[in-house]
């Protein structure tokens, strides 16, 4: 029968809070309603199963309910039908902390709708947090999150959030859609469509039908801070549209990919710098983004991309030259709450009927500058200001939160340090001295933040304290004061402290240290000390196993003028020549060179034996474009495009 199941209680129907609670219905057009949380197959601590064989159902929820799980499994089986899921936040195969919320969908044209009433206070006025529709979260930054799938069959389904969801996962945690077939619409204002925030795993795999897939913006394919997102549409003639930092995006070290197997497809977006195989070099590291559309004839919002390959940079395939950040987001009015600088105390502290008006303190005015929310930045501004006034205790109070986890914090230390170097330095060069003293103790964390915040006030006071603390036991602290002295200003007359750094960088260079970040670091170091030891050691690090090292090395090399005269003056083919990977990054090292070491050293690279493999070619082209594009020379330009054409006809795809 056409069967009516409702509550209004949390976990009462087919919701288990540290128990399990079941619900099997054979046929009918059932509608089931949840006016309370962790129903509708959902669990905390157990298990929550509702399972339903036939019918057009419609099921109805608020919060964390429709195939929610945290420290258990909440799951929802739907055979057979046109169904509806409608919630509003936390729903739709959802999952948290050890927990794995899912929807299994056989058959039907279905719509996953939200019922907005979550407003997403800290980015806008006008659109609303949902956490739906196969999403992971993990409380940031104590708990891990879980796993929220929805697994789709068969029908053309609608699936409809405004910020996180479809596919998405924020801090530690896993999100997937996966659709079998249909022709699906896809719309998501922002995190959404394959999208993994903060150190999480954000999937959208769709197999067969002429999709739709829209988003403004850090979707379709996004990785965000150490997340990875992937949209993997296989088959049809699909629509994508987005405005910006989407469609295979990486920001922040994270990894983005959008992979379209086959198919007649249409991609659209307004900021063309940051999308379609975008990566940019943040952090002294690297984000990665990928495109790629395998077949088909496809139109692009820039006309001429169909049938091209795109490695314009370190960091990203198909992607433009020009990297910029990403716009920022606009909303509606941008409206953002007024600022009020006036402290209202308690009247009863007063004899009078009136408050009494008082004055914020230190730690409030740090609240005020570590809210990074953009509604709320007339008063981020405004505890900056404060903050900034009053340097000297400013400078005492951070210090006293070096062991923070709170990476807000972490951000207002940062533009602190560029605002009151002085007053930092200060502060940090006496802890720094109790230290290495042994007058003092420290943790490891608040260590190396002392070093980090260092290096970014570029304040050259510490530098024998950092230059010491490269002989700690404790790699994270060396990494930490490695990375602080490639950053500071320090007297370029003193001969005895740039050997006693490049010998020690040197060193620890040799070691060969499989930590990724640690290498990186030493590499962005050596740049910011010119020798000729420095740069035997950076082109050895061509060779390492980390990208971000490589290109590092290389983008430091671009410094030396002499790069092709070591290079030629070697008695045999140099090591960085011999190998694919250091090859191509010694490419990017060539960039700058004047165009006679240019062409004379290019000529030179024949010798090397992976000179012809496809990898090395195409990155070979992408040097040349650049250099007929920067270098203004007629004659060159001609030998330039000689040598572009001849490369260009050893391979298959056209470089853009």
């Amino acid at each position: 029968g056409n069967d009516y199941y409702t509550t209004s209680s949390d976990f009462a129907l087919a919701g288990g809070l540290f128990s399990s609670s079941f619900i099997f219905d054979k046929e009918g057009d059932d509608y089931y309603e949840s006016k309370g949380s962790g129903n509708l197959g959902a669990a905390i601590g157990g298990l929550g199963l509702l399972y339903d064989e036939k019918g057009n159902d419609t099921y109805k929820g608020i919060s964390f309910s429709i195939g929610a799980g945290c420290f258990g499994v909440g799951l929802l089986v739907d055979r057979e039908g046109n169904d509806f899921y409608i919630a509003n936040s936390y729903s739709q195969g959802f999952g948290m902390t050890q927990g794995v919320g899912c929807i299994v969908d056989n058959k039907g044209n279905d719509s996953y709708l939200i019922d907005s009433r979550s407003l997403d206070i800290g980015r806008y006025n006008d659109h609303y947090v949902s956490m739906c529709q196969g999403y992971g979260l993990g409380l940031r930054p104590f708990y891990a999150g879980g796993i929220g799938l929805i697994i789709e069959g068969d029908g053309n389904d609608i699936y409809n959030t405004d910020i996180f969801g479809q596919g998405g996962a924020y801090w530690y945690s896993l999100g997937a859609i996966v659709d079998k077939g249909g022709h699906d619409k896809y719309n998501g204002y922002q995190y959404s469509q394959g999208a993994g925030i903060h150190l999480a795993v954000g999937l959208l795999k769709d197999y067969d039908g002429w999709d739709f897939y829209q988003s403004n913006g850090v979707s379709q394919g996004c990785g965000h801070d150490f997340g990875y997102g992937m949209l993997w549409d296989v088959k049809g003639n699909d629509n994508y549209s987005a405005y910006s930092l989407s469609q295979g995006a990486g920001n922040a070290d994270g990894i983005g990919i959008l992979i379209d197997e086959s198919g007649v497809d249409g991609y659209l977006n307004k900021f063309p710098q940051n999308t379609r195989g975008y990566g940019n070099p943040r952090r002294e590291y690297g984000s990665i983004g990928v495109f790629l559309d395998a077949s088909g004839t496809d139109f692009y919002s820039n006309p001429g991309y169909d049938s091209t390959f795109i490695n314009s940079s370190t960091w990203g395939v198909f992607a433009d030259y020009d990297h910029k950040d990403m716009a920022e987001q606009i909303s509606g009015d941008n409206f953002k709450v007024q600022l009020d600088t006036a402290k209202i105390s308690d009247s009863s502290r007063t004899r009078g009927r009136d408050p009494l008006q008082d004055t914020y303190t230190t730690e409030e005015y740090f609240i005020m500058a570590k809210t990074i929310e953009p509604r709320f930045s007339l008063w981020q501004e405004y505890g900056f200001r404060k903050l900034a006034e009053d340097s000297t205790n400013t400078a005492r109070y951070i210090v006293t939160k070096f062991n923070t986890t709170d990476h807000r914090d972490v951000q207002v230390f940062r533009v602190l340090s560029q605002k009151i170097q002085w007053s930092i330095a200060q502060v940090l060069l006496d802890k720094f001295r109790l230290y290495t003293t042994g007058a003092g103790v420290f943790t490891q964390a608040e260590l190396s933040m002392m070093c980090y915040i260092f290096g970014e006030t570029k304040d050259p006071s510490a530098k024998d304290y950092l230059l010491q603390l490269t002989f700690d036991e404790n790699y994270r602290l060396r990494s930490s004061a490695i990375n602080a002295l490639g950053k500071i200003n320090y007297d370029k007359t003193d001969k005895e402290f740039i050997e006693k750094v490049i010998l020690r960088l040197s060193e620890l260079a040799a070691e060969n240290s499989p930590k990724k970040l640690y290498n990186k670091d030493i590499a962005f170091a050596l740049g910011n000390y010119i020798s000729p030891l420095g740069m035997q050691t950076l082109l050895g690090m061509l060779n390492n196993s980390f990208y971000g090292a490589r290109f590092v090395a290389a983008e430091n090399l671009k410094k030396y003028s002499e790069l092709a005269l070591v290079t030629l003056g070697s008695n045999a083919i140099p090591e960085y020549l011999s190998n694919e990977r250091s090859l191509i990054a010694f490419t990017q090292a060539m960039s700058q060179l004047n165009s006679n070491d240019f062409k004379v050293l290019f000529t030179y690279l024949i010798v090397s034996p992976v000179y012809n493999n496809e990898a090395v070619i195409y990155n070979l082209i992408s040097l040349l474009k650049y250099k007929i594009e920067s270098s203004g020379e007629k004659g060159l330009d001609v030998w330039y495009q000689t040598e572009l054409n001849l490369l260009q006809s050893k391979v298959p795809l056209r470089v853009h």
